[in-house]
C-alpha cells in the first residue's frame, strides 16, 4: 500500500513537471506571435530593434494591427524608406520564429500523445 502511495507522488512530480515544462514552451511561442502582442509588447520590440531612423507608431498599437500593415505602411510610419524596409524583414523574422515555434510545439504535442497511446515507435523513427 505504501509503495502504491510513493509511486502516485513520483507520478503527480513527473505530470507537474512536464505541465510547466509545456506551459514554458507555450510562453515562448506565443512571444513570437505578433498577432497577440499588447501595445506595450510592440513599442518594447520596435525599440529593441537598431533601426536606421525613427519609427512613428500610436502607442496603442496592438501586434495585430501591426501585423496587417503592409510593407508601404510601415514606411509611411517611418522617417525613412530603410527603416520601414528594415522594420518589415524583422516582422518577417519574427512570423517565420513563430511559424518555426508552432511546428516544433506541434511535433513535440504528437509525440507526447503517441507516448500516451503506448507508441514508442514514434520516438524511434523521430530519433
Amino acid at each position: 500500500d505504501r509503495d502504491v502511495w510513493v509511486l502516485r507522488e513520483a507520478d503527480a512530480e513527473a505530470v507537474q513537471l512536464l505541465s510547466e515544462w509545456r506551459q514554458e514552451k507555450w510562453r515562448s511561442r506565443r512571444a513570437h506571435d505578433v498577432s497577440r502582442w499588447d501595445a506595450a509588447t510592440v513599442q518594447t520590440f520596435v525599440s529593441n530593434l537598431q533601426l536606421p531612423g525613427i519609427v512613428r507608431l500610436p502607442s496603442t498599437m496592438t501586434g495585430n494591427q501591426l501585423a496587417r500593415l503592409s510593407r508601404r505602411a510601415l514606411c509611411g510610419l517611418c522617417s525613412d524608406e530603410a527603416t520601414g524596409q528594415a522594420l518589415h524583414e524583422a516582422l518577417l523574422e519574427e512570423r517565420a520564429a513563430s511559424r518555426e515555434a508552432g511546428a516544433a510545439t506541434a511535433e513535440r504535442n504528437a509525440r507526447m500523445t503517441a507516448l500516451g497511446k503506448h507508441k514508442v515507435h514514434v520516438l524511434l523513427e523521430g530519433a
